[in-house]
């Protein structure tokens, strides 16, 4: 336990555990704030890019739960207590921090059975070619489609992630609470050609801008939403989410990787939820061309429990065997 003193004189007592995840998240929104900035170490977080963190951070309303929005800005105020020595600086970041950040809605309980969790390949065909692409909106559930089913993602997490060479880094939507592997997940782009990456960057600059004119992200992927069930119901398939793309993808994963890569992907912190709750292994297309997670966000993944669980049904059905004989 170390316990320090801010400007004010005031004791500040954290464990070393949170203060190791403090600085986790502070090193994410920098990264996120000040992109051409590579690995800022904690001797480098000065009041400007602390304000610059802390900035980008309040202007991310309806991207998170409360719990996760929660968690950052005490990351940013650890950080500001340790680093920022000027007291009229520390006060100036102190008084941003207090700024309301939204969080996202939550989806009203009893309507997730109700969803799609899969999609066929003539359903997902026919939707793109009902889609006019000329149009923000229908590129951008385009992308959603095309892209979305080989990333993986939730589509919050697209409004935030970015492209760092052949890599994708994807800012964890359900970090808080031990549920994530970690702050962000990193995934390989290495099996996306030229004809992949130019879209990728092109839908997420585009979603970003849009977000921006729809005052929120959630606001404009509502819009979106409701501009999809549109289409399907004059298609007359039945409605397809957003998030069914998720679980396309995911179901797709479950046929190459295996079930920690499919956790990382996903940005789980264990194997069973993947196992579970999402799309089947059956309900997934035949595809080589997916993104992969890194060697470090599948580390991060704890597949002790899945593990547990799975050894203890094998064990008990090799039991019941034995007293069959």
């Amino acid at each position: 336990m170390e316990t320090l003193t801010d400007v004010t004189g005031a004791a500040v007592t954290r464990s070393k555990g949170t203060e190791q995840q403090y600085a986790g998240y502070v090193r994410t929104l920098l990264a996120f704030a000040l992109p051409n900035e590579n690995d800022i170490s904690e001797k480098d977080w000065t009041a400007f890019r602390l304000e610059s963190a802390t900035r980008w951070f309040v202007a991310q309303n309806t991207i998170w739960a409360k719990s996760t929005i929660k968690s950052y800005r005490r990351a940013l105020k650890w950080a500001v207590e340790r680093c920022v020595s000027n007291p009229e600086r520390y006060s100036q970041i102190m008084d941003l921090l207090d700024t309301q950040v939204e969080p996202v809605a939550k989806a009203n309980k009893g309507t997730a059975s109700g969803k799609r969790k899969s999609i066929s390949r003539d359903e997902h065909q026919l939707i793109l070619r009902s889609l006019n692409k000329s149009k923000q909106d229908d590129f951008l559930i385009a992308c959603f489609l095309e892209l979305g089913r080989r990333l993986g993602l939730r589509p919050m997490e697209y409004l935030t992630a970015k492209v760092e060479e052949k890599y994708l880094v994807v800012l964890n939507a359900k970090s808080s609470n031990g549920r994530g592997n970690g702050v962000t997940r990193t995934l390989d782009l290495s099996s996306f050609s030229d004809n992949l990456m130019a879209p990728l960057l092109a839908f997420l600059e585009n979603l970003k801008q849009a977000s921006i004119a729809a005052g929120s992200g959630r606001a404009l992927l509502n819009r979106l939403s409701a501009r999809l069930a549109r289409v399907c119901a004059r298609l007359r398939i039945k409605r397809v989410c957003l998030y069914t793309i998720r679980h396309v993808a995911l179901a797709t994963a479950k046929r190459e990787l295996s079930v920690r890569q499919v956790a990382a992907l996903a940005g789980h912190a264990s194997c069973v939820t993947a196992t579970r709750h999402y799309a089947k292994r059956s309900s997934g297309w035949k595809s080589k061309v997916i993104a992969r997670p890194s060697a470090e966000s599948v580390l991060a993944v704890q597949d002790d429990a899945y593990r547990t669980s799975r050894d203890e049904s094998v064990a008990a059905n090799r039991n019941k065997s034995i007293f069959r004989i």
